[in-house]
């Protein structure tokens, strides 16, 4: 028994640590949340930027018509 396997962090699959991130790109996950997500697989120097949101898909949000 190794006390090194109980600090080493979990596993987990390439395709889920990818939907989070690319979450996290869409700006549907939050930085914080998707640290937590990745369950320290990653820091938030390791997190791509997030893609720029274009002013024509909120302007729905703010037609008062």
């Amino acid at each position: 028994m190794s006390l090194r396997d109980d600090f080493t962090p979990p596993s987990m699959g390439p395709s889920y640590a990818q939907a989070v991130v690319r979450a996290f790109k869409r700006h549907k996950l939050s930085r914080s949340r998707t640290l937590e997500m990745l369950r320290g697989a990653a820091s938030a120097d390791d997190l791509p930027r997030e893609d720029k949101v274009p002013v024509e898909s909120m302007r729905a949000q703010f037609d008062l018509d």
